[in-house]
């Protein structure tokens, strides 16, 4: 934390930036870093819920007991969102606050198992890593229009949004051409070395830089797309 917010300051030369501990796989973090916002700060202009985690490659659980990957990409988020509902309102930004929410078109590729039992943990046979992940962009973006429906129907200063980046070099991907993991030490079956030096130059074709894959939901989070009082269309 202190090394990205060392490398955010000297990047944007924001010397007031700050930093919060969260973890979006347990709840109770959650509920710890929106209460330390809302002391240390009491309103907020612009949520971006972006982190993430992929595929990964086998059934796992978060603190509260959910599938990784449904804990992190939305429950994670959803609950941040709710506990920052106050500190958004009272945001002074022209047109009120904005939540911006990281989707994916992927939320396409969701099974019908998503909406009827959205919480549901698969069995360890029955986890694959892409529908988990599909599932929880299908979240996203269900979550962000409703937020968006609530907002208008409640006349709030709040616009609520989402996006696909493309497919952008991060870490995200840590699970793929074998590359390592986090702390799980888990990852998908090892690439041979040419093939994949070979599927790296190809992504690295195909796939957007860091920089062209923030524009968007930076662009939203700046007023792009209209909005205000529960305008925007997410």
């Amino acid at each position: 934390g202190d090394a990205a917010l060392a490398e955010v300051r000297a990047r944007s030369g924001a010397a007031d930036a700050s930093v919060l501990e969260l973890d979006l796989a347990d709840l109770r973090s959650v509920r710890a870093a929106a209460a330390a916002f809302a002391r240390r700060f009491g309103r907020l202009d612009v949520l971006v819920n972006n982190a993430g985690v992929m595929a990964i490659p086998t059934l796992q659980l978060t603190a509260d007991g959910f599938e990784k990957q449904l804990g992190i990409n939305h429950l994670g988020h959803f609950a941040l969102t709710a506990l920052l509902l106050p500190e958004l309102l009272a945001s002074a930004a022209p047109g009120g606050a904005r939540v911006v929410t990281v989707a994916s078109a992927a939320h396409l590729l969701a099974p019908a198992s998503a909406v009827r039992a959205p919480l549901a943990v698969p069995a360890t046979g029955e986890y694959d890593p892409w529908r988990a992940y599909a599932r929880s962009k299908l979240a996203n973006v269900l979550f962000a229009a409703e937020l968006e429906r609530r907002s208008v129907s409640a006349s709030a200063p709040l616009t609520s949004l989402a996006l696909h980046p493309g497919v952008v070099r991060t870490d995200l991907g840590r699970y793929l051409l074998g590359a390592a993991a986090d702390g799980t030490g888990e990852a998908m079956p090892a690439t041979p070395g040419a093939a994949r030096a070979l599927g790296l130059r190809a992504l690295e074709l195909l796939t957007r830089s860091v920089e062209r894959g923030a524009s968007t939901q930076v662009w939203l989070a700046a007023g792009g797309a209209g909005g205000g009082g529960g305008g925007g269309t997410p």
